[in-house]
């Protein structure tokens, strides 16, 4: 694209251009740049990910791979280089190689008053400023949540009543308008029958999770239901259908002698939230990370209940069967949604995994630098958050281990599950009884 006066109209449309949700980003390099890797900080940069010097030191030789995986984590269609006329040709057509393997189309902004000729053969086509960005400026906003359908109270600034399952209908029928109400039952009864008759869905699934194992009880019966919980309320788009989803699940484990119990007082002061830690903050927080891999862990760190590590390095692993849109995450009891916001983490991690060069084995220089810096800033990037304790449960015990980290999972946001019958008064003992 040509911009021989260098405008400052220029300027403004390449400010409005740049969002990442529309799949634009705008790369503003340091004129004259001719390292690749100082040239990736600069992409890196446009994409949200902030790196220091330390980090950039110790991330050499990975960043320009870090920056590939994003922008095909974050679905980046158009990439427009700013001022591409004060870089070499080759460091050019390296970015338009790496672009094009993840699927983004480079476009290159020659400010300068005369167009040169390595400028010249670098473009399939040139085009008049500022039309083109003009067209770039209208396009829509990607679909965050494609995929899902939204929820029935995505559109409503509502708050529900903070009563228990038993009276939850009743008082919203009292309290909310005939309309609204009638939205909030239909979503409510959506819930409840999804999760009706799931103690033997359950139980089924743990069976095929711990094959042999005849002593499943209610410990991994309750790591089961984090799972499920986690992806009801993670896939809910506020806090009152999380809310709602919670008392519908109350009332259909009623049916199959459960009691979950929601004591908001009794959870974490930040985890209070349903929605917690998966909030615009812990977001933003893990939208800076550079390395896929850390991303992922963190994310899986904060939404999964039954993954729980100590703040300690533990590389990222794979997961067979991942989402490649990013839309859930695996676990060994069942799948759990993965926010809008946080999708292209997985993404950018599916295709670290699926398509990392050959020049990173893992017992080399460059796959060590990557470890070493991982180490480093997960304890940074998860010290704002509450950490899972494993309750007194030896690690090397498997079966005991996940159930109890479900349980504690639980436990931050205020649920415990019981059975009805160990709910239920014991008849006292009297002394003729007793003698008996």
């Amino acid at each position: 694209m040509r911009d021989a006066d260098d405008s400052v109209m220029t300027r403004r449309l390449l400010d409005i251009v740049d969002d990442i949700d529309r799949g634009v980003i705008v790369v503003r390099p340091i004129p004259g740049e001719s390292d690749r890797e100082t040239f990736a900080l600069s992409v890196l940069y446009a994409l949200g990910k902030h790196v220091d010097q330390k980090a950039a030191f110790s991330l050499r030789g990975l960043c320009w791979w870090f920056a590939e995986t994003w922008l095909a984590g974050h679905r980046i269609t158009t990439a427009v280089v700013d001022r591409a006329h004060t870089l070499s040709r080759g460091l050019l057509e390296d970015l338009i190689a790496m672009a094009r393997r993840a699927g983004t189309d480079v476009w290159l902004l020659d400010a300068s008053p005369r167009s040169t000729a390595a400028m010249t053969r670098l473009a399939d086509e040139v085009l008049d400023m500022p039309e083109y960005l003009s067209k770039l400026a209208a396009l829509e906003p990607k679909s965050a949540t494609r995929g899902h359908e939204p929820d029935r109270l995505q559109i409503l600034d509502i708050h529900l009543p903070d009563t228990g399952f038993l009276s939850f209908r009743a008082d919203c029928a009292r309290q909310l308008s005939a309309d609204v109400f009638t939205q909030v039952d239909a979503a409510w009864r959506e819930t409840f029958d999804a999760m009706f008759g799931w103690k033997e869905r359950g139980y089924r699934v743990l069976r095929e999770a711990h094959p042999g194992v005849d002593d499943i009880g209610l410990p991994h019966l309750a790591s089961k239901l984090s799972v499920d919980l986690a992806d009801l309320i993670f896939s809910a788009h506020n806090q009152s259908t999380a809310l709602l989803r919670i008392r519908a699940t109350q009332a259909a484990l009623f049916h199959d002698g459960l009691v979950l119990h929601h004591e908001p007082a009794a959870a974490t002061v930040m985890a209070r939230e349903l929605h917690y830690p998966v909030n615009g903050t812990a977001l933003q927080l893990l939208s800076r990370a550079v390395s896929p891999s850390l991303a992922f862990w963190a994310l899986d760190y904060m939404i999964n209940p039954i993954m729980s590590v100590p703040l300690r390095y533990r590389p990222a692993e794979m997961f067979p069967g991942t989402d490649p849109e990013g839309l859930f995450l695996t676990t060994q009891y069942g799948q759990i949604s993965v926010p809008p916001g946080a999708r292209p983490i997985l993404r950018a991690h599916l295709y670290d995994w699926t398509r990392r060069p050959d020049d990173f084995p893992q017992n080399s220089g460059r796959e060590a630098r990557r470890r070493d810096y991982e180490r480093g800033e997960k304890i940074h990037l998860l010290a704002p958050f509450p950490q899972r304790s494993r309750a007194g449960v030896d690690i090397r015990r498997h079966r005991s281990y996940l159930p109890a980290l479900g349980s504690e999972w639980m436990r931050q946001r205020g649920l415990t599950l019981s059975r009805i019958e160990d709910l239920a008064p014991r008849r006292p003992m009297t002394a003729g009884t007793a003698d008996a």
